[in-house]
Formats: C-alpha cells, sequence, structure tokens
C-alpha cells in the first residue's frame, strides 16, 4: 500500500469518528479531566488546598478579638507588610492543624477541641446578626424585671492602726493594739496620734472611702470584712482589736452605707450592656434549642435515677 492510500484510508477513519457520538462524549471528558489536572496538580487535593483572602483574614482576626464590629477591618489596614505575612503565617498555620487533628479523629477524641468547636458554634449563634438598639421603654422594662441587679453594695469609710503578727507575734501584736487603744481613750486622740502615726506599715493603705465588702476582704481576710460590715460603727471612735490575715487592727470608721437602690438613670448604661448579651443569650438559646430537636437523647436508667429529685417522689 502506498503512502498517499495509507493517508487517505487515515483520513476516511477520522471521518468517520467525527460522527460517532461516543467518540465526542470521550472528548469532552478528555478536556475536563485536563482542566481538572491543571487546577488541581498531583498531590494539592481539595483537601490541601488552604485559601488566603481578605475576608479570610477578617474572620481570623475577628475570632481573635471575639468580637464582630468594623475594627478587624481598620486593624488588618494599619497592618505593616510584614505583620501580615506574620498573620497570613499564623491563620495558614491554624488551618494546617485544624485539618490534620479533624484528619487523625482528635475533634472526637479530644474534648478542648470538642468544647472550642461548641464555643465557636455558640458564638455564631450569638453573633449572626446585629442586636438593635433599644429603645428607653426597653431598657426601663428590663431594669425593672432585673432591679436586683441593680443595687449599690454596702459600702465603708475608715482609718486603721496596724500591728503587725511577723514583726510582734500574734499575741504581742494584738497586745500592742490594745495598749495603744487605751493611749487614744485615756490621753485623747490628738495627743497621741500627733507625734507619729502608731503601729506598722500596712501593704495596703491606712485610710479607705467608700470600699465594698470584696475589696476589704482581699485586704484583711473575709473575717474581719463580716466583722467590719456588722459591727455597731460608733462613727468617730477607735475600735477594736480586730484580727486580720496579717495582724491586730484599730479601727476608726468614718461612715458605712448599707445596699441602696440604684436609679435608673444612673446605670442606663449598664442596663443596656445587659440586655444586649440577653439577647444574643436568647438566640443561643433558640439556635440550640433547634439543633437539640434533630437528635434522640438517650439516658441510660442509672443516669435517670441520678436526675430524679428523691424528695419529690
Amino acid at each position: 500500500m502506498t503512502s498517499s492510500e495509507k493517508g487517505g484510508r487515515i483520513h476516511r477513519i477520522l471521518r468517520g469518528m467525527q460522527r460517532e457520538p461516543l467518540v465526542h462524549f470521550l472528548a469532552v471528558g478528555l478536556v475536563l479531566f485536563l482542566l481538572y489536572a491543571l487546577a488541581n496538580p498531583v498531590g494539592a487535593d481539595a483537601g490541601e488546598h488552604i485559601a488566603v483572602d481578605r475576608q479570610r483574614l477578617l474572620d481570623f482576626v475577628q475570632s481573635r478579638q471575639a468580637t464582630v464590629d468594623d475594627s478587624a477591618g481598620k486593624r488588618l489596614e494599619k497592618l505593616t507588610p510584614a505583620e501580615v505575612r506574620a498573620l497570613v503565617d499564623e491563620y495558614v498555620r491554624e488551618q494546617a492543624m485544624y485539618r490534620e487533628a479533624e484528619r487523625l479523629g482528635l475533634a472526637d477524641e479530644d474534648y478542648l477541641i470538642r468544647r472550642r468547636l461548641a464555643q465557636s458554634l455558640d458564638f455564631l449563634y450569638r453573633n449572626m446578626e446585629g442586636v438593635p438598639k433599644p429603645t428607653e421603654q426597653q431598657l426601663r422594662d428590663y431594669y425593672a424585671a432585673h432591679i436586683g441587679r441593680y443595687a449599690a453594695a454596702p459600702a465603708i469609710t475608715f482609718s486603721h492602726i496596724y500591728f503587725s503578727g511577723d514583726l510582734h507575734g500574734w499575741d504581742g501584736a494584738e497586745r500592742l493594739a490594745r495598749q495603744t487603744l487605751r493611749a487614744i481613750q485615756t490621753r485623747g486622740e490628738d495627743a497621741v496620734l500627733a507625734q507619729r502615726w502608731p503601729g506598722d506599715r500596712f501593704v495596703y493603705q491606712l485610710n479607705y472611702a467608700e470600699r465594698d465588702k470584696s475589696l476589704i476582704a482581699s485586704h484583711f481576710g473575709v473575717p474581719m470584712a463580716d466583722r467590719l460590715f456588722s459591727i455597731a460603727p460608733h462613727i468617730g471612735e477607735w475600735q477594736g482589736p480586730f484580727r486580720s490575715t496579717s495582724g491586730w487592727h484599730l479601727v476608726r470608721i468614718e461612715e458605712r452605707d448599707s445596699a441602696g437602690q440604684m436609679p435608673f438613670e444612673a446605670v442606663v448604661v449598664q442596663v443596656q450592656r445587659d440586655w444586649v448579651e440577653a439577647q444574643k443569650q436568647a438566640r443561643a438559646d433558640a439556635g440550640y434549642a433547634r439543633l437539640r430537636e434533630r437528635y434522640d437523647i438517650g439516658v441510660s436508667p442509672e443516669i435517670r435515677g441520678m436526675m430524679t429529685d428523691k424528695a419529690a417522689q
């Protein structure tokens, strides 16, 4: 067979193949395969590709701030190139570590990971949409419904003279405190305090103005704080000695205020913060309620027994 005859035969075969639907199907498949291969080189499947763009970095910054607002965008714009590169490195590291942990099944086995994922979903429920600005009436209604939250804590104003248990021993410190109190009562406060403030150096203040019980307890211990807020104050007179966690004290109470209700106008900013937080919590609770409906919860008889209030039976 001459070369011209071979060429004609090949030409006829190719023309025949053009009319075959199967050939068209295979050609389209080959093109799609080549396009996919170009977009996904060998060893770089979808699970190994980490995309980094502005929105992902914004989400990453917001997750670090635990807020959903426009501050993340402003912060991103102010970053230097080196800081952006560092941020990208952090994001890629976190994504790669997360995907590897998920591949290894750690999300199923590690409590901290499960807890973190649950917290992330709760955060999503709470911040999926912005909370609308409350009206004044809504805030007043919330204030009235939770009025117990907005009571001013009891406060006390006093001065004290301190005698260190470490320096003098506990018995010696108490003895010095009693001697000083007798001197004040006998000679008068001005005569005793005029020359030099008696006692030892105290690690905190010698004078406290309108301080609440929690702060007093942190400086003197709970037992002494309880006594100062419960004894008859005898305003302007030295009393004691009172034992703290570090020594003995003589105390002169100048003023002691009991708990009182704060007016709405004085706490409106706090009321608004609490109202917004309550709306977010309600959204989180509603999201969880919808999620829970998808599950059949099986509780063992033993645990059910532990959940039962015996007193109600």
